[in-house]
């Protein structure tokens, strides 16, 4: 489905991915593990496409959504309003995967009004109601204490155990990796490259 050969990714004369080569097969669950400052948003990045400064080559034949680690939702626009105004989807379908994400009762709400782990939720529900092909995350639960923590990750774990999403997983936290994949792709060294896969 998409299919990483990175031979090189640079910021001005500094190197910070080299050599990194991988396949993302249908409905895997992998995550991208590593320090902080090792890439790892960077290779999130380039895969989505929102960065093609880089030698080598990402092919993709995968319709793709994106979970950011800030929420970034509109702040003048309802939850429902967040999901059909980004998407294009009727409002009936942004109902429908609120409310499977036990957001029902928030349709109507303003972010102003919501938790962060609710707020992470809308974004969810953005990115989960085109039925995107794989579903990349970026360090969703940052900032979120234990208990929302948890419950987030058993939210996503449920909600795409009932999908054939894919999901790539960007976390510097091994116990999400574990939670939420099956298979772990770490990056470490300067520049980064994969030291497992």
């Amino acid at each position: 489905m998409i299919d990483v050969q990175i031979t090189a990714k640079a910021f001005g004369k500094t190197t910070v991915l080299q050599d990194v080569n991988f396949h993302i097969s249908h409905h895997e669950r992998i995550a991208i593990l590593g320090p902080s400052g090792a890439g790892k948003t960077t290779l999130m990045r380039i895969i989505a496409g929102l960065d093609t400064d880089f030698e080598g080559q990402v092919v993709s034949e995968a319709r793709i959504a994106m979970m950011f680690q800030e929420p970034t939702l509109m702040p003048w626009r309802s939850a429902v309003d967040n999901l059909v105004l980004a998407t294009g989807v009727d409002r009936e379908r942004a109902v429908q995967i609120l409310t499977e994400l036990g957001l029902g009762d928030h349709c109507d709400h303003f972010p102003n009004q919501m938790s962060l782990g609710q707020m992470r939720r809308v974004s969810l529900a953005r990115a989960l109601c085109t039925d995107p092909d794989i579903l990349i995350m970026d360090e969703p639960f940052a900032s979120l204490d234990m208990d929302t923590g948890r419950d987030m990750m058993n939210l996503v774990n449920a909600t795409l155990s009932g999908r054939k999403t894919a999901l790539l997983l960007v976390t510097h936290a091994a116990n999400e990796a574990d939670v939420l994949t099956d298979r772990q792709i770490v990056l470490g060294g300067n520049p980064a490259t994969l030291v497992s896969d």
